[in-house]
């Protein structure tokens, strides 16, 4: 697998990572993934960081996934994922309340970050035991949120009617939401260790952050797209438990980032690394050979010889 990866994949994920990086707007996240070096005897921890963009032209508003594999969750990680030596990232990037994002911030003035709405909510589902009625009214206020984006997803609603319809609709429930936790912040009768006390405190950090999703119709009001890009990957690590080592974690990454990607094109990801294989060996390598290689590159391949045939 890490042959396979070398000799032919890493060239056409180098590809991807840099075409990512020309967007003005990406989603990231990290997840938690053990490693064990050969001889170790026990595990280690390593993390699979993910970025994502999405689409809207495609029916879940899916686009392409990387992830990148990384032994720590530092702030230098952000630096390897959203920087190559021909690209780095500008624009806006929408993730958790990580302290990191927001120390890599600080160091990019050319970085907008933006929060996540799906995390707010979580927070809050946690702390429902705490002042249930309380606790209810916040997961209501944040549910209408979601019931106006279903809409819009039903409709197809293109950038401008959504932004529209979130300043009408939407952005009232922000403002009412934001006196409510002001107001109860001010009171001091919530416990700040208690699960609702941290819920409140996660929400007023990031507030200026989930503003700005209604604001432009192009943004996601929350990081789960990238999510359900993670999910898989957690699901295998119930049957395969951990990495086999350190460096076996970026092979894995590079062949998640192109598996992922055509899964979330609807294209076959076997028969498509049949053709990466079948085909590859037959060209001389360049470095802009490997941009006809890409999931999205097959996709337009299969599309083209889809319209000949009904020509034909």
């Amino acid at each position: 697998m890490a042959d396979l990866s070398d000799d032919y994949l890493s060239g056409v994920y180098r590809t991807m990572h840099d075409e990512m990086l020309s967007e003005e707007y990406l989603q990231v996240d990290e997840t938690p993934i053990e490693y064990l070096d050969p001889g170790g005897g026990k595990t280690q921890q390593g993390y699979l960081w993910t970025l994502s963009r999405p689409d809207h032209k495609s029916t879940d508003g899916r686009g392409d996934i990387l992830y990148q594999w990384h032994a720590s969750r530092a702030t230098t990680c952000l630096e390897s994922l959203l920087q190559t030596p021909r690209k780095t990232f500008c624009g806006i990037l929408q993730c958790d309340g990580y302290q990191a994002y927001e120390t890599y911030r600080k160091q990019r003035k050319d970085v907008e970050l933006i929060g996540c709405w799906a995390h707010v909510r979580r927070k809050f589902f946690e702390a429902k035991d705490h002042k249930p009625k309380l606790t209810a009214w916040f997961l209501r206020q944040i549910q209408n949120l979601y019931q106006i984006e279903a809409q819009l997803r039903q409709r197809r609603a293109g950038p401008a009617e959504r932004e529209r319809v979130r300043i009408s609709q939407s952005l009232p429930i922000y403002r009412r939401l934001g006196k409510a936790l002001w107001k109860i912040k001010a009171a001091r009768h919530i416990l700040p260790k208690s699960n609702l006390g941290k819920a409140i405190d996660y929400a007023l950090g990031q507030w200026p952050k989930l503003e700005r999703c209604f604001m432009d119709g192009q943004l996601e009001i929350d990081n789960n797209l990238i999510e359900n890009g993670i999910r898989p990957t957690k699901i295998g690590a119930k049957n395969w438990l951990f990495m086999g080592s350190e460096t076996a974690g970026q092979t894995n990454a590079i062949w998640f980032t192109l598996i992922e990607s055509c899964r979330r094109r609807k294209l076959d990801p076997w028969k498509y690394l049949v053709w990466i294989f079948e085909e590859l060996p037959k060209v001389k390598v360049s470095k802009s050979t490997f941009a006809s290689y890409t999931p999205a590159a097959y996709a337009q391949k299969l599309h083209a010889e889809s319209r000949a045939l009904k020509v034909s």
